[in-house]
């Protein structure tokens, strides 16, 4: 990952569910949902930045997808911002 304030998050985060105890292939798919996020570069700089639209735009990226795949990204995505 780049060196980016929400690569730092998203790292943390990361850390943190493996202190959990999450499986590895639960970090894997968090990890995968993170290189799906299509943000200009200046909300992965700064995080705070990131709105719902941008959100929303994110998910509409997601529509090629299968329903289960999209599903399950959606889901780790907000377990990630929340």
């Amino acid at each position: 990952m780049h060196d980016t304030a929400l690569n730092h998050l998203c790292e943390g985060f990361l850390l943190a569910k493996e202190a959990d105890g999450v499986a590895d292939t639960t970090l894997e798919t968090y990890r995968v949902m993170y290189r799906s996020l299509a943000f200009p570069q200046e909300l992965f700089d700064d995080a705070n930045l990131i709105t719902q639209q941008d959100m929303q735009a994110w998910v509409i990226s997601l529509s090629h997808y299968a329903a289960a795949t999209r599903d399950q990204r959606i889901a780790k995505v907000k377990a990630f911002f929340n």
